[in-house]
């Protein structure tokens, strides 16, 4: 993953990959010391086939000016970034 998420936040993610299935959880890892997003997230779905869906209709898809990088974390979690678009 490139660059960050800072532009998007966990309740922004959440309405983003919602038609793909229910959300289980979201979670933004943030750095310690500046409490800023780390630059990605884990979103979680309540059905594991939804994971694919999401990453074949997200991943690539530009936002504010960035690509949304998406990949599959384990069977029922996906993996989202950014980096900036061309």
């Amino acid at each position: 993953l490139e660059d960050s998420l800072q532009f998007l936040g966990e309740d922004e993610l959440r309405i983003l990959f919602q038609p793909y299935g229910e959300i289980y959880s979201v979670e933004m890892p943030k750095d310690q010391k500046s409490g800023k997003s780390v630059g990605y997230a884990f979103i979680e779905f309540c059905n594991p086939e939804n994971v694919k869906e999401a990453i074949a209709r997200m991943h690539g898809l530009q936002i504010k000016g960035k690509i949304l990088r998406v990949a599959e974390a384990n069977d029922d979690m996906i993996l989202v970034g950014s980096k900036y678009g061309n």
